[in-house]
Formats: C-alpha cells, sequence, structure tokens
C-alpha cells in the first residue's frame, strides 16, 4: 500500500510537473509572440505614417507642379480697355488732353507683345471699350498699360499702370475664373514700351504728374478651344496648289509660326511678338475640311486643312502637343459652328435646324476657312470647250 501511494505520488508530482513546465513554454511563447505583434503594430503603425507622410508630400508636390504647369502655360488672353476717370490735364490751351495706350506684355524685362489703342481726343475722362487679344501670356508675365497724350510735336506720357499676372490675379489665373474687371491707378513710368523695331518710343515723360485710373477687364482663355504655340506651316499661307487633274502648281517647305488659337479663329505669326498675323484662319467656315486622321482611322501626326484647290498642313512644332492642337480645332469648329448658323438663321424657327446641322457637320468632316493676307491665290484655268 505504500509503495502503492508512494508511485502514484510520483506520477502525480511528473504531471504536475510536466503540466507546469508546458504552462511555462505556453506562456514564453505567448509573451514573445505578444512583444513581436506590438513590435510589429507600431512598426506597421510608424509605416503607415510615413506612407501617409511622404504620400502628402507627393500630393503637394504634384499640386505645385500642375499650378506651375498652369501658370507658365502660354495662353491668349482678351484685354479690353473700358473707361479712364481723372486724367492729367497735358494740353493747357483748353485744359484737356487727347489720351491713348500701349499694352505691352512683358515678361523678364523683355516686351513679349503689344497693342496700341486708340486716341481719344479732348477728354479727361476717355471711353475707349475696345478688346485687343494677346496671343501668348502667361501668369509670370507683366501687363503695363501706358497712357500717353496725342501731340503734332512729341507724345507726352500722362502715367503708366502695372497689372502684375502672378500676384493680382492670381485668383483668375490659377482657380479657373474666367478673367474680370480691374482698376489700375497710374503712377510714374516703370516700364519704357518699344517699337516694333526694338527701339524705345519717343515721348516725353517726366513733365507731367500721372494721375488717375483706368478699369480693364481680362478674358483668360482656360477652355479647350484656346490654344497657341509654335507649330510648322505654310510659309506663303499655301504649301501646295493642285489643278483640276490633280497636278502640282506651287510648292514651298515650311516655317515656323506662332500660332493660337482663340473665338474661332487661328492667327498665324512669322514669330512671337509680331503684331499683326500672316492670315487668319476662320474655323466656323464650311468651305475648308480638317483631315486629322487616315481613312483607317489612324491619327495623323499633323492637321492637314484642304479646300478645293489647296491644302493647308500645320505640324506641331512639340510632338507631344498634337492631341492637344487636334481638340483645340475640333472643339472650336463645333462650338462657333453652331453659333454661326444660329446667328445666321433668317428666322427663328431655323436657328435650331441649322444649329443641328452645324453640330452634325463637326462631327462628321469639320471645316474651316483660311484667309492669307493680302495675297493673290492662283487658280487653275478653265478647259476650253
Amino acid at each position: 500500500i505504500y509503495l502503492y501511494d508512494s508511485k502514484r505520488r510520483f506520477v502525480y508530482m511528473q504531471t504536475q510537473l510536466a503540466e507546469h513546465k508546458a504552462k511555462v513554454y505556453v506562456q514564453k511563447t505567448v509573451r514573445k509572440l505578444w512583444k513581436l505583434y506590438l513590435v510589429r503594430k507600431k512598426f506597421l503603425s510608424m509605416q503607415n505614417q510615413v506612407v501617409k507622410a511622404q504620400s502628402a508630400v507627393r500630393r503637394v508636390k504634384h499640386r505645385h507642379a500642375f499650378l506651375k504647369h498652369r501658370r507658365t502655360t502660354l495662353r491668349p488672353v482678351r484685354v479690353t480697355v473700358g473707361t479712364g476717370h481723372d486724367m492729367v490735364v497735358s494740353d493747357w490751351d483748353n485744359g484737356l488732353s487727347d489720351p491713348y495706350i500701349i499694352i505691352s506684355a512683358v515678361s523678364k524685362g523683355v516686351q513679349r507683345w503689344r497693342c496700341d489703342v486708340s486716341v481719344r481726343e479732348e477728354t479727361l475722362n476717355p471711353v475707349w471699350n475696345e478688346t485687343h487679344t494677346i496671343p501668348g501670356v502667361n501668369g509670370d508675365m507683366k501687363l503695363y498699360f501706358t497712357v500717353i497724350d496725342q501731340d503734332e510735336i512729341r507724345d507726352q506720357f500722362m502715367g503708366q499702370g502695372c497689372l502684375d499676372l502672378g500676384d493680382r490675379v492670381t485668383n483668375y489665373w490659377l482657380h479657373g475664373t474666367r478673367g474680370g474687371y480691374v482698376d489700375i491707378a497710374l503712377d510714374n513710368l516703370i516700364f519704357m514700351p518699344a517699337e516694333a523695331s526694338g527701339a524705345p518710343v519717343r515721348i516725353d515723360w517726366d513733365f507731367l504728374e500721372p494721375k488717375g485710373r483706368i478699369r480693364v477687364k481680362l478674358d483668360i482663355g482656360l477652355s479647350l478651344s484656346d490654344v497657341c504655340g509654335y507649330m510648322i506651316g505654310p510659309p506663303s499661307g499655301i504649301e501646295e496648289s493642285t489643278s483640276v487633274k490633280g497636278r502640282a502648281m506651287a510648292k514651298a517647305k515650311g516655317r515656323k509660326l506662332w500660332v493660337s488659337i482663340n473665338d474661332g479663329e487661328l492667327h498665324a505669326r512669322r514669330s512671337m511678338g509680331e503684331t499683326k498675323p500672316r492670315y487668319v484662319v476662320k474655323l466656323h467656315d464650311p468651305r475648308l475640311a480638317i483631315i486629322t486622321t487616315t481613312r483607317d482611322g489612324k491619327p495623323l501626326p499633323y492637321i492637314l486643312l484642304v479646300t478645293k484647290y489647296s491644302k493647308f498642313k500645320f505640324i506641331p512644332l512639340n510632338k507631344y502637343e498634337i492631341d492637344r492642337w487636334r481638340m483645340a480645332f475640333l472643339v472650336s469648329r463645333m462650338k462657333f459652328a453652331a453659333a454661326s448658323a444660329a446667328d445666321a438663321a433668317k428666322g427663328p424657327e431655323q436657328a435650331p435646324v441649322n444649329a443641328a446641322k452645324a453640330m452634325r457637320l463637326a462631327d462628321l468632316a469639320p471645316h474651316f476657312l483660311l484667309k492669307p493676307a493680302n495675297r493673290d491665290r492662283r487658280r487653275p484655268r478653265r478647259r476650253s470647250s
């Protein structure tokens, strides 16, 4: 009996010891796993925080890059000079002035574009209401409005106002608002306007004390139909003219042109800064056709305008902008063709029909009207009967 009890106690002790060892082992293993879980959770939390911080930094970088790209992208801008108030007296014989304005688009101290506003005679509160299109302005430029009095001997400086597109009009430019009215106070001369030759304008600028203000409206081209940039186009307005039989009559190599599309018209200039365009393309007339794809539907690397007798090829200087130019042509065609058809309708009942017809034509084969400036177009001879 004693031996039996001893053996049973020994077995019981061995069982208790094994259970204790197993319990200790489980506790140690669970503790280790719990520590690993906490470390992994902390690491993942830190990693998630780092990833979130990196995403926020990338998001801010992309946002700034987008805003910088949008601010530095050249776009057509319509500048409307409205009225002037309380101008300085420059003609002492009648106590009035003959003001006109020179609009200068300046980038890094260099005049890129210039527009001249007409003269208003014998007034101190002129009313201009003139709109000029500047074909290529970005948010890093400044617009200088130089008010000058016209005299028989020598013009006199009346005041100059500056509009910093990267400062005062940032809300218009970056946030998509299509322009607005701005009152500009006239002050002393800051930037001397230049002539087309690059020489400064000859005026007397130190005799009058500037005062007054002018009211200006900006309409910034932010839509798909407003675009500008360099393209390789026909040098004389006609690249290739063909006769009725298809024989080539005149050929010329393309030339680098500054092209801008705004208000349904394409203006081509020899270079950036040229005042008058070489020729104008009206995008809503159904007498020219645009070809951007092949018969198989593959996109072409250029834009081809076709008339009955001529072909006009425009190639973007940057090959990655071909889609942008193609979209500008098509959107301008569709938008202004419908508007012109509605305006040209004789009665109110015909306007929707003509507009719908113009939209169908735009979907099938957009047409364009190209007018070379002061150039005679050779026509094929008629066949004798």
